[in-house]
């Protein structure tokens, strides 16, 4: 079984069909998807066929639900808290170049608390993934490095994704 701690977040993907301008509509491409790159990391492990679990958290509101039943239908494990706070989001406006710029609500992954693990979740681990954006906030960077210890214990492997190479903290 393979893991990943960390978000699992509503993408919108706005493709423009030209440039933008101020005040006018433009034509695009919109895709609305689960995302986040410890969910993209568990979807991508689940669609090779290995076990994966996602442990996150998400809002109690309809994104949160959503998500969660769509990922689990790629057959990831997922446990997921919940709470108040809403499920995150990111709006990626892709380029005519193709470069991509996102704006994000964090939403309530950022919130996990280390209490909200649960050692019977890294059972099995034989590999935890972390992406670094787990690492940034706390907090998430608690319950994080608190999976890392879990799985450790187990004798699971860590690897880290260095993630974005901007600033997390602009």
């Amino acid at each position: 079984m393979i893991a990943s701690i960390g978000e699992l977040l509503l993408d919108v993907t706005i493709t423009p069909e030209g440039p933008l301008r101020a005040d006018d509509d433009r034509d695009a491409s919109v895709q609305i998807g689960g995302g986040g790159q410890a969910a993209n990391f568990c979807a991508w492990a689940a669609s090779l066929g290995e076990r994966a679990r996602l442990v996150t958290k998400v809002g109690d509101d309809e994104a949160g639900r959503r998500l969660v039943a769509e990922i689990q239908a790629t057959g990831v494990e997922v446990l997921a808290v919940r709470g108040p706070e809403p499920t995150g989001a990111v709006a990626v406006l892709v380029g005519e170049d193709g470069e991509r710029s996102l704006a994000r609500q964090r939403g309530a992954a950022t919130s996990l608390r280390r209490e909200d693990l649960r050692p019977a979740w890294f059972e099995g681990v034989s590999l935890l993934h972390v992406p670094a954006y787990s690492l940034f906030r706390e907090p998430l960077a608690a319950s994080a490095r608190r999976a890392v210890d879990l799985t450790r214990a187990r004798g699971g492997l860590i690897s880290v994704d260095l993630s974005s190479a901007a600033d997390p903290h602009e």
